[in-house]
């Protein structure tokens, strides 16, 4: 049930990221974002690395620093999403050892991810990362900050790289499902 659902998290993502609307190439900028996501405590969340390249740009490796909460959040895996397979990407993962305070959120940690495609990365998911949340953690939202750097195919460094934080809601409540009209379809043929 929990894979369902993740699979449909990930079909709805692509179709955002594939269907988005073509206009001049020069306003367009070559985007990260981190997906949003509900999860309840004491259970795994996948949060999702999205790029979606502005158009006529190849970008073909990805450093990239995410921030989170130590005592919300604890670093399980990461893992190329489906752009970094179609490009044939190398992942590294590395959590810093000596993480920085902040006086809101308390110890912050910080994953360093580096991806390099053999070939371009497409749009779509790069890297998918675990988190665990602890069972004790109250409702809440947690936003995930993340900065990096991209370079494209020719080895040049894209100056208009835009980021989008992430935001995890950690809620007691069921996550909402799909409706349920997609599951019926091939019960009707």
């Amino acid at each position: 049930m929990y894979k369902t659902g993740r699979l449909w998290i990930t079909a709805a993502l692509l179709l955002m990221v594939f269907s988005k609307p073509q206009g001049s190439a020069g306003g367009e900028k070559t985007i990260l974002a981190l997906t949003a996501a509900q999860v309840a405590p004491g259970n795994e969340v996948y949060v999702t690395v999205m790029l979606s390249n502005s158009p006529g740009v190849d970008v073909s490796q990805l450093k990239h620093w995410i921030e989170f909460p130590k005592s919300k959040l604890s670093f399980v895996r990461a893992r190329l999403g489906i752009a970094g397979d179609l490009a044939e990407a190398q992942l590294a993962a590395e959590l810093d050892d000596q993480p920085g305070q902040d006086k809101d959120k308390g110890e912050i940690g910080t994953l360093y991810l580096s991806v390099s495609g053999k070939r371009p990365l497409p749009d779509g998911p790069v890297v998918e990362i675990t988190f665990k949340i602890p069972s004790s953690l109250e409702e809440q939202t947690i936003t995930l900050g993340h900065r990096g750097e991209a370079t494209a195919a020719d080895g040049q460094k894209l100056p208009q790289l835009v980021f989008e934080e992430g935001e995890l809601k950690v809620s007691k409540e069921e996550a909402e499902k799909p409706p349920s009209i997609f599951s019926c379809f091939f019960y009707m043929h």
